[in-house]
């Protein structure tokens, strides 16, 4: 974990339809619910006579009509109270249906714009108070929709307490912990995060379309959005930028760690120690595709197009389907690979940036996501 919090901020019924106006028979009465099973049996009891003018009533909707005298009047007059009573139950479920409709497209139209965040912590205190304060200020500036803390390495008597501590804060309920297992390992404190945010995807997964993971040293000044503000904040872009995160458009935050310089066309490598037994082309290709030889979009890249596209860090902001489809699996296979060759402390950002690269993606690069100076990484380590 950072040593200091840093700051993030976002700128900018089914029911039974109504009986058809035709007369109804036996078949259209045995597909009724009870009442009209009911009103069956009276009609054959009744008569033909009584079945025809209660069905004709219905049919032309004469909710006054009266029944012939007659030795099965009294029949008559009863099929027709049920039969009214059937039509009025029938609009209500109507009305009922059409309310539930209503209310279904509202609640989508609410949760449109609203992603899935996401953020990884180990078990120990610090970063416990870390995720306590990123949900308290994501309250405060009304952060809505789900927002999941990926927790790892906890005994059951730890998931306990946190869970209970969560739970006693007075969050919103969407704010919840995920527990998996131990991720990281003795050379590596950050592998943890495309493990976890892969195991939560794959086992409970999203409840909105737009996933966001951030850090757990975050705090909210504003609402994170499905909604691009790129006015001021994309390079290299000539088309206009997109204005929501979709389907093969991903969103991050600009971070010069993975390569700065936007005006050269010279090959990009990363800065790794690399392997006495493949060039620095080679282990590019070999982290990002698993071959030395594989077809990649890492091969061949130049500073420009890293610079410009894959230079980048938390918040990482995607689609469901391109996490469920490519990148969850990518960004934790090609962060594995690469942890076995590079010891550094930024395996997860470097297996990031080449996930999309490894999969011709290029991202949307902002610059209003975090408030911090990324040519100092962090201004309080300035």
């Amino acid at each position: 974990a950072a040593a200091s919090t840093r700051v993030f901020v976002h700128l900018r019924g089914d029911s039974s339809p109504a009986l058809p106006k035709a007369a109804c028979g036996f078949a259209c009465a045995m597909a009724r619910p009870a009442p009209m099973a009911l009103a069956f049996a009276l009609f054959f009891l009744a008569g033909v006579h009584a079945a025809d003018v209660a069905a004709e009533a219905w049919a032309d909707d004469e909710v006054d009509a009266t029944c012939a005298s007659g030795a099965h009047a009294a029949e008559c007059e009863l099929s027709l109270r049920q039969l009214r009573a059937q039509k009025k139950d029938d609009s209500a479920a109507l009305q009922i249906s059409g309310r539930l409709a209503s209310e279904k497209r509202q609640d989508q139209s609410a949760h449109s714009d609203e992603v899935h965040i996401v953020f990884t912590t180990d078990c120990k205190p610090y970063q416990q108070w870390e995720a306590e304060l990123l949900f308290m200020s994501a309250q405060r500036v009304g952060q809505r929709g789900p927002i999941t803390a990926i927790i790892s390495g906890c005994s059951e008597e730890r998931k306990e307490h946190i869970a209970t501590r969560i739970a006693s804060l007075g969050l919103p309920a969407q704010y919840t912990p995920y527990f998996v297992p131990e991720l990281n390992d003795a050379r590596s404190h950050v592998i943890n995060k495309p493990y976890g945010v892969h195991a939560w995807f794959r086992q409970a997964g999203p409840q909105r379309d737009v996933v966001a993971v951030i850090d757990p040293d975050f705090v909210f000044l504003r609402p994170l959005t499905a909604t691009i503000d790129a006015s001021p904040a994309v390079l290299g872009f000539n088309a206009t930028p997109p204005t929501r995160v979709k389907k093969g458009v991903i969103v991050s935050q600009r971070w010069q760690l993975i390569a700065n310089d936007r005006h050269s066309d010279k090959p990009w490598f990363p800065a790794w120690e690399g392997s006495p037994n493949m060039t620095d082309a080679e282990l590019l290709t070999w982290v990002c595709s698993g071959s030395k030889t594989g077809k990649s979009g890492c091969t061949g890249v130049t500073q420009r197009e890293a610079t410009l596209y894959h230079a980048t860090g938390v918040p990482y902001i995607a689609h469901k389907d391109d996490w469920d489809e490519w990148l969850v699996d990518a960004w934790r296979d090609i962060s594995e690979r690469l942890h076995t060759v590079y010891d550094g402390y930024f395996v997860d950002m470097y297996g990031w940036a080449l996930a999309p690269l490894h999969h011709g993606v290029k991202e949307v690069v902002a610059h209003n996501l975090q408030f911090f100076n990324h040519k100092n990484y962090e201004p309080w380590r300035a």
